[in-house]
């Protein structure tokens, strides 16, 4: 085959691809996603890959299809997602694989095939091998945490250097840097050294108790504990809602008037972080409402504790004790005082 008919042949699948994720066999019922599938089709042409990838998941996000995973990890190749177009090549190999009745079928499970083969030599496949026995062990690759269901799997990177670290209380930290090629599986095993504590260094100084009056009631202290926890949960409570409004208004076209979003996905993900702003700003009230409460409650109870004379304490209120008194069979203990 002549390079001009491998280019013909190109273009006319290429075409049939846009046709059939937009008319996705006959049964597409929404009309937006059409026109977003065909618009991106027109900015592939154009070679603006950014662009098509762009509508391509905003149709997706109304409706994913085959086909269209086909034509998104086109588009990630191009623009040179090399994990992404991978993960969304098999996946969309998977699914032609699983339904012969699609149209095409053979033609675009090639293509699929084919970016899967294309792509898997340029990533490497990296075990980081963990020690499960070590308590309160964090793992992190490329100064991001390791999630402990990552721990012992093999996982695909991309080909370079990739800096490991792992620290544990007792253990000396570990940290390494291998430079991981194209192709190739990799094992990277976190080797700890437990640190031996000096044998010359002296005992930590005993601190006595503090000196309590037992004429003054703790509870003062104890309401403005609880109302500096409350002051400090109110405050996070009203980040976290400054934060969700952030990502609310981040949904929509225009935040500063009514919340327009281009498509259902996007208004549901809108409605729910204006939920999420709405508990957080119910839970802060109330915990300033209750900081403030115990604050004050403190305060009055300490002018009241230490404004009042102390009665002096009578005999009957000493108290417990041990008594063991010596009799003829032998020693009897008991208990004196009061409650």
């Amino acid at each position: 085959m002549t390079s001009t008919e491998r280019r013909a042949r190109t273009l006319a699948l290429a075409l049939s691809l846009v046709s059939a994720v937009a008319g996705a066999q006959g049964r597409d019922d929404d009309p937006r996603r059409r026109q977003l599938i065909l618009q991106a089709g027109t900015l592939r042409d154009r070679g603006d890959h950014e662009g098509a990838l762009d509508l391509a998941r905003q149709a997706a996000a109304r409706r994913m299809s085959p086909s269209l995973r086909l034509f998104i990890a086109q588009e990630e190749q191009s623009l040179g997602s090399t994990l992404e177009a991978l993960r969304d090549a098999r996946l969309c190999a998977a699914e032609f694989e699983a339904d012969p009745s699609l149209a095409h079928r053979d033609e675009f499970l090639a293509s699929c095939r084919g970016i899967v083969t294309a792509l898997s030599s340029r990533v490497a496949r990296l075990t980081v091998q963990v020690p499960l026995d070590v308590p309160d062990l964090a793992v992190l690759l490329d100064d991001e945490p390791l999630p402990r269901d990552a721990w012992n799997t093999a996982r695909e990177v991309l080909p370079g250097p990739h800096t490991f670290a792992a620290r544990a209380p007792g253990h000396a930290l570990f940290t390494r840097t291998v430079n991981l090629p194209g192709g190739a599986s990799v094992t990277v095993p976190i080797a700890l050294t437990a640190t031996a504590a000096s044998e010359s260094s002296p005992p930590p100084p005993i601190t006595p108790a503090p000196h309590t009056d037992p004429s003054h009631s703790p509870m003062p202290w104890v309401l403005a504990g609880v109302a500096g926890a409350a002051f400090v949960t109110g405050g996070v409570l009203y980040a976290l809602r400054n934060d969700a409004l952030a990502q609310r208004d981040g949904y929509c076209a225009e935040p500063s008037g009514d919340c327009v979003v281009t498509s259902p996905y996007a208004a549901s993900l809108a409605d729910a972080a204006q939920q999420r702003a709405s508990t957080y700003s119910t839970g802060a009230g109330i915990s300033l409402v209750v900081g403030a409460l115990s604050l004050a409650g403190g305060v009055v109870w300490w002018i009241v504790d230490h404004t009042s004379p102390s009665p002096a304490p009578s005999p009957s209120s000493r108290a417990l004790s041990w008594r063991v008194t010596p009799s003829a069979t032998g020693l009897s203990v008991g208990l004196d005082g009061h409650f």
